[in-house]
């Protein structure tokens, strides 16, 4: 189980390209990312995507830009993480709900 201070040593490794300890990192917090999705998706996104695509399209992100946000650090990592879960459901919610057909 992995705890602040664990996580904070598990950072320098991810950066230096282990790529089971990014997932090992993003798995533990998971769940909650999980609940925050879940309760800021609007309810037509539900059906077409479930919150759990969302949380993949985030590892992605997080794994992508981990390095950048280890060197300077501007908020703890959960925060960063839902910022950047929520961001990308923002983005689908546009997508799939904000383009509407012009009439001729």
């Amino acid at each position: 189980m992995l705890d602040s201070q664990n996580i904070q040593a598990k950072l320098s490794e991810a950066c230096a390209g282990d790529d089971a300890v990014v997932a090992e990192i993003f798995e533990h917090y998971r769940e909650r990312l999980l609940r925050t999705v879940a309760l800021r998706m609007h309810p037509k996104l539900r059906a077409r995507i479930d919150a759990a695509d969302v949380l993949q399209d985030t590892f992605i992100e997080f794994a992508r830009r981990l390095p950048e946000y280890a060197k300077q650090p501007q908020i703890p990592l959960f925060p960063w993480l839902r910022r950047l879960s929520v961001q990308r459901l923002d983005q689908l919610q546009r997508i799939h709900l904000g383009a509407r057909k012009r009439t001729a």
